[in-house]
């Protein structure tokens, strides 16, 4: 082998190197990225879940609080229909005992 044969096939070397660890390196890079933002998504995701949980809670306990005024303004109206059928009752005018014109008839 000739000197200029062993240079050429050390630059072929060099470069064969180079076209496959540029790639690699890159690769590399992309994929410590990509861990990172999934650490960082996958951190996001957990407060998320934690404020979820909160609110969540807190609309079940608001929700329970509104059931229960609705619940106790339904018995409320329902006490007060009841409590003016009595009033309207007492306010009735009465119709006379026997039937009708018969008071009179025995005035006569």
């Amino acid at each position: 082998m000739t000197e200029w044969t062993v240079v050429t096939v050390v630059i072929s070397l060099v470069g064969l190197l180079v076209a496959v660890a540029t790639p690699i390196i890159k690769l590399n890079a992309t994929i410590t990225r990509l861990t990172t933002q999934m650490e960082n998504f996958m951190k996001g995701l957990g407060e998320f879940k934690t404020r979820y949980t909160s609110q969540l809670t807190e609309c079940k306990r608001t929700h329970a609080d509104l059931y229960d005024k609705v619940d106790n303004h339904e018995r409320r109206i329902t006490v007060l229909e009841a409590w003016d059928m009595r009033q309207a009752q007492a306010r009735a005018p009465r119709a006379p005992h026997g039937p009708a014109g018969l008071s009179e008839m025995e005035g006569k």
